[in-house]
């Protein structure tokens, strides 16, 4: 680790250790001169009903012409920033076509800057998120400033990590289910019965009703509808 990156780093992580996330992220904006801060923290991918954390000072109109208007749908750093593993400049996912063009020029209408560079988050909890950070500075400067920037960028990113998750799970690495464990309460929370979840996980339905049955256990649930509910609220399933 870069050591004078570290040091530049510690004051703002003792800052931001002592905030809440909303407060943090608008920390980590007004000193480090960025246009606006992001922190996502994704849905599971085999959890379709369970919702994102999401923390930005994006500004709440954009915010709302962004659901209103189904962004996510035509997002380049929705769509592919999850999947990148390295931290990576907005300009790399720019995708051609009319379409896109529009919603990045509506984007920097409402402010949000005109490029952006992002760094990818997981946990050995199979966790994803992500967290940003975007300029109106030309692509040079931008580059530049990152460059210098980037190992306390990435130690900012884990930090709110850590401080999202303790928040969204009351501890840092919240129920340690089995993969067993998930698949069988995912295929019960979407309807299927012992038998049914058996044959598509092709286990017997004595095994199925353990695993559903541990998992409960984990949980600290009486019932499997309350282990589910509880696996969706954790982002488990």
């Amino acid at each position: 680790m870069n050591t004078r990156g570290s040091s530049r780093s510690e004051p703002l992580l003792k800052i931001i250790a002592g905030q809440d996330m909303t407060e943090a992220m608008r920390l980590i904006r007004d000193i480090g001169q960025y246009e606006h801060s992001v922190y996502h923290l994704a849905h599971r991918p085999n959890s379709p009903t369970d919702l994102p954390y999401f923390k930005s000072t994006y500004p709440h109109s954009w915010l709302g012409r962004y659901i209103e208007n189904e962004y996510f749908n035509i997002d380049p750093v929705m769509l592919d920033g999850f999947d990148h593993v390295e931290p990576f400049f907005w300009s790399k996912l720019e995708r051609k076509g009319g379409q896109h063009a529009a919603f990045l020029k509506d984007a920097f209408q409402h402010g949000i800057g005109c490029t952006g560079f992002s760094i990818p988050l997981n946990d050995r909890s199979q966790r994803r998120a992500m967290f940003s950070v975007t300029s109106n500075m030309d692509k040079e400067n931008w580059r530049r400033k990152i460059d210098g920037e980037r190992e306390m960028l990435i130690q900012i990113g884990d930090a709110l990590h850590r401080k999202a998750v303790r928040q969204v799970f009351g501890t840092d690495e919240g129920p340690s289910l089995s993969a067993r464990e998930i698949e069988c309460l995912y295929w019960t929370a979407r309807g299927k019965d012992s038998a049914s979840a058996a044959d598509i996980i092709q286990l017997s339905e004595h095994t199925v009703r353990d695993y559903l049955k541990s998992a409960r256990s984990k949980l600290g649930c009486v019932t499997i509808a309350q282990a589910i509910h509880e696996a969706t609220k954790l982002r488990l399933i």
